[in-house]
């Protein structure tokens, strides 16, 4: 027999099927207006995998949360003998397994090492104090001894450790809304982390880190590591740079105040319209701060720290055919710029002493 349209208001349509049993009477059999509704929307019917899939993910996110409060609650450690790198913890208030709902007795415990350990099997002992209890065996893994080897050995082995693969390292500025320098090319990410391990492999792993050649995009990524590195700035000895900007370089030769071990401070390019006058004056007043710093013992240290590329500096100007033109500086324009340099921190030095 086919459907029933019943209408409703004038405007709602439900539909009910009419079910006819054997030996019963006719009637009229509403179904739910949900259930109606699904089966009548082709939308919702391919939104039902969906939201089961939710539901799915949503019970597996709360048993892992469910568990890992468990896991927090685990806390009474079981005494250990000495050399046992794996500690062992308890759920229960006593030792003696108490019995669960499934009437079985019930240890929840937790390992936790801060090394490799593997479990091998459970056996029981047949002789000594503890003959006839059952052992958990575990495989552990004991620290290396590195303390215990030479101090010359020592900077060898740190050394194959933090030693680049190639003459420079390479640092980048990471893009989004917090700024970090890192390198990609560097070992991987967990390497940085013997400087952790105490202060004595601290103080002989980072000179030999930061020892090494460092080549930055600009001022503004090297203000950015030297504020990351914090303490380890001292031990920086050489840096190269491939851009200048003024807005950075100023809290940048701030910060390189701290460099004290620095030897050489490379600059690829500083400007692409500028002449040796104008040099002086800007790199003069970005430089000032740290350039004095350096200077204490020798007012011209610093110029013998600052190397400037060949093709560093250039100036606009007009060739032969009267088109602007931009032309690298000469040598003897480098040289000017250098003696201006020089003859404004003897000055500096000068007035100093006399004040």
């Amino acid at each position: 027999m086919p459907p029933k349209v019943l209408r409703r208001d004038g405007n709602e349509t439900r539909t009910a099927l009419r079910v006819q049993t054997q030996g019963e009477d006719d009637s009229d059999v509403e179904m739910d207006d949900a259930v109606s509704d699904q089966m009548a929307s082709p939308v919702a019917a391919r939104k039902a995998p969906s939201m089961a899939l939710k539901a799915i993910k949503a019970r597996e996110k709360a048993l892992v949360d469910k568990f890992a409060v468990v896991q927090a609650n685990i806390q009474n450690d079981l005494e250990k003998d000495d050399g046992v790198v794996v500690d062992c913890f308890f759920h229960a208030k006593e030792k003696r397994a108490p019995m669960d709902k499934s009437y079985d007795y019930t240890h929840l415990m937790k390992l936790v090492s801060p090394m490799p350990f593997v479990l091998v099997k459970q056996t029981i002992l047949t002789e000594g104090e503890y003959a006839g209890h059952v052992a958990i065996l575990v495989k552990q893994s004991l620290p290396f001894p590195l303390m215990r080897l030479p101090i010359s050995v020592r900077t060898k082995v740190l050394n194959f450790m933090l030693k680049h693969d190639e003459e420079a390292i390479r640092v980048s500025l990471s893009q989004g809304g917090k700024k970090a320098a890192y390198s990609k090319e560097f070992h991987g990410k967990n390497t940085l982390a013997i400087l952790a391990t105490c202060k004595q492999i601290r103080d002989e792993a980072a000179p030999l880190l930061y020892g090494q050649t460092f080549v930055f995009p600009g001022t503004g990524a090297l203000t950015t590591f030297l504020l990351q590195i914090g303490q380890f700035s001292k031990y920086l000895r050489h840096l190269e740079l491939e851009t200048y900007t003024g807005a950075s370089a100023r809290t940048m030769f701030h910060l390189l105040e701290k460099a004290t071990s620095l030897e050489i401070l490379h600059f690829q390019h500083i400007s692409s319209n500028e002449r040796p006058k104008t040099a002086v004056k800007n790199i003069y007043n970005d430089a000032y701060p740290w350039l004095m710093a350096v200077g204490k013992e020798c007012p011209t240290k610093g110029l013998e720290i600052m190397h400037f590329h060949e093709a560093a500096f250039h100036r606009r100007d007009k060739n032969e055919n009267g088109e602007p033109e931009s032309i690298k500086w000469s040598s003897a324009e480098h040289e000017t710029l250098r003696r201006g340099l020089r003859l404004k921190l003897e000055k500096a030095s000068r007035a100093n002493a006399s004040s």
